[in-house]
């Protein structure tokens, strides 16, 4: 079985009641969207699974301490080193072909470079919160990658 083959997870069951009025485009949106597109990744990786290993346990890795690096910053009002900070981890995701963290990352550094405290404090809770998303992820990979 190859990281393809995983089965994506399931609508949650709060919304599954409205799925018999709905469309097959809005029944697609209602499913969560996994914290890592593991077909793309594979893909960027040519098939190798190696390659798919070492990437997700090199994020295993920093992550943690990317998040206590982003607290430190914003305790210390460091919004440069946030930045830079949010840059790295940008990048790493759109390895990762973790879209949302992406995302995160890029509206992060954007906050910090206009030292947005309020904005800034909220995006790296929300950093915390999908890093932790994308490594209670990772388990589903491993078991083929």
């Amino acid at each position: 079985m190859s990281v393809i083959n995983i089965v994506t997870a399931e609508c949650s069951s709060d919304t599954s009641h409205h799925v018999d009025e709905l469309s097959a485009h809005d029944r697609h949106d209602l499913l969560p969207v996994p914290p890592i597109d593991r077909d793309r990744l594979l893909e960027r990786c040519l098939g190798n699974l190696n390659c798919t290993r070492t990437l997700l346990n090199e994020f295993v890795t920093t992550s943690r301490p990317c998040l206590d690096a982003l607290d430190a910053g914003l305790a210390e009002g460091n919004y440069a080193a946030i930045a830079a900070k949010a840059h790295g981890l940008k990048g790493v995701a759109g390895i990762l072909m973790a879209r949302t963290l992406k995302e995160l990352c890029s509206h992060l550094e954007s906050a910090a470079k206009d030292a947005d405290e309020n904005r800034t404090r909220d995006l790296i809770q929300q950093l915390h919160h999908e890093i932790q998303r994308t490594l209670d992820f990772l388990p589903s990979l491993r078991a083929v990658a």
